[in-house]
């Protein structure tokens, strides 16, 4: 039987039906729920990366175009697609490694851009350096500040690929001091920088913050004062004061500017001549006011040196010649 003749039996009366009526449900199916193409960017991540290596220079995102009904990409959420590399058994170097992309079924990957990535994988390495706090801002008018903040700790951990850790030089951190009148202490972000101050990426600290404590108080002054000695007493009947030295006879001193500028001269501690009969030498402490301190490697005492002298008596006048004969 020839095909055109089969198609007039029954049988093929039958088929050919059922093949029409498919096509015209493919018609009208794609004419309710028709195709459509879109394009996203998917977050690429790079997976079974081999232990102490990590991959850099890895784009951080890829762009897709998939095609698929619009009744589901209504239902599709986009969350669940994922764009990777696939790392496993890579060395030390340079590697072109194909792009990845997991979809739900009835989606249509079309295209990948790029397709293909150059993935340089380094080894992870880990180093300590110090911390440097750096000072913003300035205290309240009347206060100063140590420019040599206290950090806890004192050093941190970089750790990254080795052609990154190798550069920090050390890890910074800021903290503000904006009119503070008493000291500063705040527990601060650190970042990895070069010699030359630049941040340095792909590197991370631990930990990644530290305490940062900065010391406020009150500008002070310094000046240079006398020395006064204090004497209590008199010496014994018949005995006067001579000449009082003291050594040294100056002194340096620090503190408030407004206390330290009213200051013209530092007393020291009494030296007694009570019923003295003889020359009397002390060393004796010197009296600071309180907040006032000797800088400047001044000693803090003076040697106080108090003459005493004896009274001579007095020889009567010499009598005349009259007086004499006088007498006579």
């Amino acid at each position: 039987m020839r095909p055109w003749q089969w198609l007039r039996t029954d049988l093929g009366y039958k088929a050919l039906s059922l093949l029409l009526a498919m096509l015209l449900w493919v018609f009208v199916v794609s004419e309710q729920n028709p195709m459509h193409v879109v394009e996203r960017s998917l977050e690429l991540k790079v997976i079974n990366v081999p232990p102490g290596l990590v991959p850099v220079d890895v784009p951080s995102q890829v762009t897709v175009r998939f095609r698929a009904s619009r009744e589901m990409l209504e239902r599709l959420r986009w969350g669940n697609l994922r764009a990777y590399i696939d790392a496993k058994g890579q060395t030390p170097g340079h590697h072109p490694l194909k792009v990845k992309v997991e979809v739900p079924e009835r989606v249509q990957v079309l295209e990948v851009n790029p397709e293909v990535v150059m993935v340089a994988f380094d080894e992870w390495v880990r180093r300590t350096v110090p911390v440097e706090a750096r000072i913003t801002g300035i205290p309240a008018s009347e206060y100063t500040y140590d420019p040599n903040p206290l950090t806890i700790p004192e050093q941190v951990t970089a750790s990254g690929p080795s052609r990154d850790v190798v550069l920090v030089w050390r890890a910074v951190g800021e903290i503000d001091i904006s009119g503070a009148e008493k000291d500063v202490e705040q527990q601060v972000l650190v970042w990895p920088v070069d010699s030359s101050g630049r941040r340095v990426s792909n590197v991370s600290l631990d930990p990644s913050s530290v305490r940062v404590k900065v010391s406020i108080a009150k500008k002070t002054s310094i000046r240079t004062v006398r020395i006064s000695p204090r004497i209590e007493g008199q010496p014994k009947p018949g005995y006067l004061i001579g000449t009082v030295s003291v050594s040294p006879s100056t002194v340096s001193i620090q503190g408030e500017a407004s206390q330290v500028e009213g200051i013209e001269f530092l007393q020291t501690q009494p030296v007694n001549i009570e019923g003295a009969t003889h020359t009397v030498e002390e060393e004796v402490d010197l009296e600071l006011p309180r907040g006032v301190k000797i800088v400047g490697g001044t000693p803090s005492r003076a040697r106080v040196k108090v003459e005493i002298l004896a009274i001579s008596p007095l020889s009567p006048p010499p009598s005349s010649a009259s007086e004499e004969e006088g007498r006579r």
